[in-house]
């Protein structure tokens, strides 16, 4: 339920990120600022956007954040595959991830447990 409150806060406020999942009980607000949070990502991740393959795919980790915005477990891949593209694209998310932190957070952000998908399409687009 959480999700598709911070889905819809994303709709409505035109951001193109998709939502991290909550993996720990967290209020809407938080949910919805962790899409602002990892939209930080973006302008980290450096990858080759001539392979229209790659471009399609969605990589999640699973990371925790505290209240200052610091990465204090992960990220971990979700569901990783074993082309060697796709790993590699996932690892340039994996590193932009850690590069971006720590990340901008608003007064008040809990923390917590997210799980981020970070797609491929939307960092080549500039």
């Amino acid at each position: 339920m959480l999700n598709l409150i911070a889905v819809l806060m994303v709709v409505l406020t035109g951001q193109d990120a998709v939502a991290p999942t909550p993996t720990s009980p967290a209020d809407p607000r938080a949910a919805a600022a962790a899409v602002g949070i990892f939209n930080q990502v973006y302008p980290h991740w450096r990858l080759r956007c001539d392979d229209p393959g790659f471009v399609r795919e969605r990589i999640q980790f699973d990371v925790t954040l505290d209240s200052e915005g610091r990465i204090v477990s992960g990220p971990t891949m979700v569901r990783p595959q074993d082309d060697a593209d796709w790993r590699a694209t996932a690892e340039s998310a994996r590193l932009a991830l850690i590069a971006a932190a720590p990340f901008d957070v608003p007064d008040g952000f809990p923390g917590g447990r997210y799980r981020p998908t970070f797609l491929p399409a939307r960092a080549c687009a500039g």
